[in-house]
């Protein structure tokens, strides 16, 4: 008789344990998109790839991100230009992004970029140039 009365308040501990361990959770508030406030924010144009032979050059419009503080990044490839790997991200669409560092860029949890703002250049990177790495250089806009 002990030992099921020993088990019966071993099995209530824990399952009271289970539902306090329950109700914490469901009282702590979401995790939220922190805002994010960086130079790299606003519309930039893709203008040149350097790292293919030849260098890729692009008017201003034909490929054209926004990086919004809400951590989305809005990508429009121009229908004009034909489907490319030339480009960071080759397809239209929304990413999420994140700034790892004050030069590293995180796009969609899987593409990485170092980054450089210049005057109202941004400089993505990938690799090193000497290394056969690629630079994409986007021009601020309107």
């Amino acid at each position: 008789m002990k030992n099921i009365l020993l088990v019966s308040v071993v099995i209530l501990a824990l399952f009271s344990c289970k539902k306090k361990e329950e109700a914490q959770a469901t009282q702590q508030p979401a995790p939220t998109t922190p805002n994010i406030e960086s130079p790299i924010l606003g519309n930039w144009s893709l203008i040149k790839a350097q790292g293919f032979f030849p260098t890729q050059y692009y008017s201003v419009g034909d490929v054209q991100w926004n990086f919004s503080s809400a951590a989305v990044l809005s990508v429009d490839i121009s229908d004009e230009l034909e489907a490319s790997s030339n480009y960071p991200l080759f397809m239209s669409g929304d990413y999420s992004y994140s700034l790892i560092s004050s030069d590293t860029l995180l796009i969609s949890d899987f593409f990485h970029y170092r980054f450089q703002i210049q005057n109202d250049s941004l400089l993505l990177s990938v690799g090193q140039i000497a290394a056969d790495g690629k630079v994409y250089t986007f021009k601020s806009y309107e």
